[in-house]
């Protein structure tokens, strides 16, 4: 029978069936990443929905004080509840069915307090402060090779990349496994974080940790100066989260050769 009301729960692992089939492609609202997320940064999360067993209209919510001055200058932290994955990525923390859309918009526009969506894929949501976290690049790769795409660009482009490359050959690429991820490589997780103009939260190593992914480390004169964490998910490569040595950064080109190192 289809679902009358709003349902919520706190805790992902009493999420219905129906909840990852309406996650779709969307990785991190599947109820596995949400129950590491639940486990490795608890901050409140709740899970609604709304609809019937074979398509529902779904959300995470989830606590936080955000600096409201986090895109000007100075620092107020209010408590906010998100919609939205608690984690700093681009994706969506709610996707919406047609036949029950409005009735859970409208219930989390009855939640008391302040409210913000982030990264909603809805061109309008009535009532609500709604933003990006980051911006997002996508790249549809439409060549056989890495080779065949260096042919494909202006010659400047070409030259850019390949000197970044020369700079690169003494460093060595180490993919570990997840629970190998040391203190060496959260403080360069905590350089970009630093440096980040626009800070949301920053995840425990335990994320590093547990959360399903892959961790490539780059290693130059015995020491590790990068790291990149993606997915893949249906023949899609995401980048996750990176940590850099910034010390040698402009000497190796890191930022660059992480970025061309991901290709794969």
């Amino acid at each position: 029978m289809a679902t009358t009301a709003v349902q919520t729960v706190q805790s992902a692992k009493a999420l219905p069936d129906c909840w990852d089939r309406s996650a779709g492609d969307n990785l991190f609202l599947k109820q596995a990443s949400l129950a590491v997320l639940e486990k490795v940064n608890p901050c409140g999360q709740r899970y609604h929905w709304d609809g019937g067993e074979d398509d529902c209209s779904v959300a995470v919510t989830y606590q936080h004080r955000l600096n409201i001055l986090t895109f000007g200058k100075g620092s107020l932290a209010l408590p906010v509840t998100i919609v939205g994955i608690p984690c700093s990525v681009s994706q969506s923390g709610c996707r919406f069915a047609e036949h029950s859309r409005d009735r859970l918009i409208q219930y989390l526009r009855d939640l008391p307090g302040s409210k913000i969506v982030l990264n909603t894929a809805c061109k309008s949501l009535p009532g609500f402060a709604n933003g990006k976290t980051l911006p997002t690049c996508r790249m549809i790769l439409a060549w056989n090779s890495f080779d065949e795409y260096l042919d494909s660009l202006r010659s400047h482009y070409r030259h850019r990349i390949r000197k970044a490359l020369s700079s690169w050959e003494d460093v060595q690429s180490i993919q570990i496994a997840n629970h190998a991820f040391g203190d060496d490589l959260y403080s360069l997780y905590e350089n970009v974080h630093r440096r980040s103009r626009y800070k949301l939260e920053k995840l425990p190593p335990a994320f590093f940790h547990e959360f399903p992914s892959e961790i490539t480390v780059f290693v130059h004169r015995g020491r590790p100066i990068a790291f990149v964490q993606t997915t893949s998910h249906n023949n899609e490569l995401n980048f996750l989260f990176a940590g850099m040595d910034y010390t040698e950064s402009h000497q190796l080109d890191t930022y660059m050769n992480v970025l061309v190192q991901c290709k794969i």
